[in-house]
């Protein structure tokens, strides 16, 4: 029963975190008047849950304190490349440059809003983390394979985004397609890879009597991914940008999981 309260004071403060967090982010977006600092905050979101969880738990178990540095390690990565190679001294993104065009009116309220979802959706997203509290120190064979698969994934995400990063770095490539290394045989390496990180958190906690429910993250994320925010609005933008070559890669290359070109085309008849 203590450990149930205990939760929902928890997650209430991470709630008040997250708000507070998002809300400067917010007010350094209108300053700055770039509103993509908001994938920042999302991203460096869960190594503050991570590091208050360590914090508010007086005996912490070597397996939770394995997967908070787990999730600290990701999130720091992703929040400071995000924040060096897309935010910093650069022009706002295209996305936000059409959510500005789309909203138009009341921009402030708006924006302030989105900013707001995004942490409502780390709160939910962070069931893996509040489920590490319920970690004992006794390590098991779905411990081994997360670490494994966050391994793969990680190394694999940090490839995807700085092979992308020094291909838009080069003034030729611009309205080009990058067409080598993992984004030879993905569109979006890095979003399988960053699902394959989420897989590896729910599957952490499978040990558990609920643990199964970790896996609600990763599902999120990955209808996030198909449907709304990740593969549709970045195709979006490239067809724009990129047209017909954009086109042609569409065609000839997997979406989503890295597959060779001769697979793909017979997978997809």
């Amino acid at each position: 029963m203590f450990l149930e309260n205990h939760l929902i004071q928890i997650v209430l403060i991470t709630i008040l975190l997250c708000f507070i967090v998002m809300s400067i982010l917010f007010i350094l977006g209108k300053i700055f008047n770039n509103m993509a600092i908001v994938d920042f905050g999302w991203s460096i979101n869960f190594s503050l849950i991570a590091f208050y969880l360590i914090h508010t738990t007086k005996e912490i178990s070597k397996i939770s304190l394995i997967f908070y540095i787990m999730v600290i390690i990701w999130s720091f990565r992703l929040a400071f490349y995000l924040l060096f190679t897309r935010i910093l001294f650069k022009p706002e993104e295209g996305r936000y440059l059409k959510l500005r065009e789309k909203w138009k009116k009341h921009l402030d309220i708006k924006f302030f809003i989105f900013f707001q979802f995004q942490a409502i959706t780390n709160v939910i997203l962070s069931v893996p983390l509040f489920l590490a509290l319920y970690q004992n120190n006794e390590i098991q064979i779905n411990h081994y394979i997360a670490i494994l698969f966050f391994i793969i994934g990680f190394i694999g995400e940090s490839i995807a985004d700085f092979h992308l990063y020094y291909f838009k770095k080069n003034p030729n490539n611009k309205n080009k397609t990058l067409k080598t290394g993992l984004w030879k045989y993905s569109r979006h390496p890095n979003y399988f890879f960053e699902l394959v990180i989420w897989f590896s958190f729910g599957l952490y906690h499978i040990n558990l009597e609920y643990g199964y429910v970790a896996f609600v993250s990763f599902f999120i994320l990955l209808f996030f991914i198909l449907k709304i925010t990740g593969i549709p609005a970045t195709e979006e933008q490239n067809l724009s940008s990129k047209g017909e070559n954009y086109k042609n890669y569409i065609e000839n290359t997997s979406p989503l999981i890295p597959l060779p070109h001769k697979l793909y085309k017979k997978l997809k008849k």
